[in-house]
């Protein structure tokens, strides 16, 4: 522990990690001796996220997911990050229920979610896959008589993301 001792009656230091939330003794040793305050310190819950709905999106982002979960509130500011990534418009509901939007996907495939709160984080590993952007490509294809007439008939076709795309040809 880091401890710091500016006068008689004073002690500050930075907590240990527990891995139980609730109340914890405290103890003090110098060289007079020691001394125990019983409770003296309460340990609170750290945001423990369960599921996640939707579990996928697009790696664009920009999808409003919905978390579940304890211990949401009460921990000051909440930030949910999916691959260390911030979210956008998270909203605290309650203390089981959190919503936010997925920022843009690292990469395609699944992504850890955290929730944190000042008193500590929760993960659920893999909990959200970033899935291809979904495009949408028409094409007219036609016959071209001329450069008088133009084209003579024509049909709109939509190809669904992934697709080969080979280049486009325009004519006026």
């Amino acid at each position: 522990l880091n401890v710091v001792s500016p006068d008689d009656v004073t002690i500050t230091c930075v907590t240990p990690p527990n891995p139980v939330a609730g109340p914890v003794d405290v103890k003090v040793t110098n060289f007079n001796g020691e001394g125990t305050f019983t409770d003296g310190f309460t340990y609170l819950p750290n945001p423990v996220p369960s599921s996640i709905d939707p579990t996928e999106g697009t790696v664009s982002g920009g999808t409003h997911v919905d978390i579940y979960g304890t211990d949401f509130s009460g921990g000051g500011a909440v930030t949910v990050l999916f691959g260390g990534v911030p979210a956008t418009n998270v909203t605290v509901h309650d203390d089981t229920h959190l919503s936010c939007d997925t920022p843009r996907g690292n990469a395609i495939g699944p992504t850890t979610v955290t929730v944190q709160h000042s008193y500590g984080e929760g993960t659920v590993p893999g909990g959200f896959e970033y899935l291809p952007p979904r495009f949408w490509w028409e094409e007219t294809l036609g016959t071209f008589l001329s450069s008088a007439t133009g084209w003579s008939s024509y049909q709109l076709v939509t190809h669904p993301f992934p697709f080969p795309f080979y280049g486009s040809t325009y004519s006026t």
